[in-house]
């Protein structure tokens, strides 16, 4: 996990980026948004940001994805397998600091 601050730092100029909505999408840009399972609180989140990307950002192909949460999603951000993930602050915090016994 040497490289997730990097990746975090990323992550989070991202999100603050799209939340201003300053960095236009290209057409036909898919973005991964990682949830949580489909009974938890982050998977009805992503699909409504998956309705904003669809409504605001013409061209884009948003997919909301059920995963393990917090943990899984930060590692799957890290492997590049998602442009926007849900987790909690104590495992960013873990993943920041590097902790990997984080579960």
């Amino acid at each position: 996990m040497s490289g997730l601050p990097k990746r975090l730092a990323g992550i989070a100029l991202g999100a603050s980026a799209f939340l201003s909505l300053a960095i236009p999408a290209r057409a036909d840009d898919f973005v991964a948004i990682l949830t949580g399972g489909t009974s938890g609180v982050y998977y009805p989140m992503g699909v409504a940001l998956s309705k904003i990307f669809t409504e605001k950002l013409s061209g884009t192909r948003p997919s909301v994805q059920a995963t393990k949460a917090s943990v899984e999603n930060l590692n799957l951000v890290q492997a590049g397998k998602g442009e926007l993930a849900f987790t909690l602050g104590d495992s960013l915090a873990a993943g920041w600091k590097g902790d990997e016994e984080v579960t």
